[in-house]
């Protein structure tokens, strides 16, 4: 699968352990099968594959993918993980993650 977008973070888990992290949203694509419009997303580090979301069109299947790693990253932080952007010292906060993703 190519994504269209990725970003990279660096993830230190609850327990200590550094992970390298790649956020990536892929292209909407007509599912006729559901009679919706999906969209590719992963979460590389934390999630061995996440499900296509669906949409009633494309724009809200790229919605639907950006709140489900809003989502997932929140819920990383809230269980003691930190994130960190890629050659940046600071942290990630938990508020900030909507605003950079």
């Amino acid at each position: 699968m190519e994504y269209i977008a990725e970003r990279r973070l660096q993830g230190i888990d609850n327990k200590g352990r550094q992970i390298d992290i790649v956020v990536g949203i892929g292209a909407p694509y007509e599912d006729k099968n559901m009679e919706s419009w999906a969209c590719p997303v992963k979460i590389e580090g934390l999630h061995r594959s996440l499900a296509d979301q669906h949409g009633i069109d494309a724009w809200q299947a790229i919605r639907l993918s950006q709140k489900l790693v809003v989502g997932l990253l929140s819920d990383f932080i809230e269980k003691g993980g930190k994130l960190y952007i890629f050659d940046e010292e600071d942290e990630l906060k938990k508020n900030e993650i909507e605003e950079f993703f």
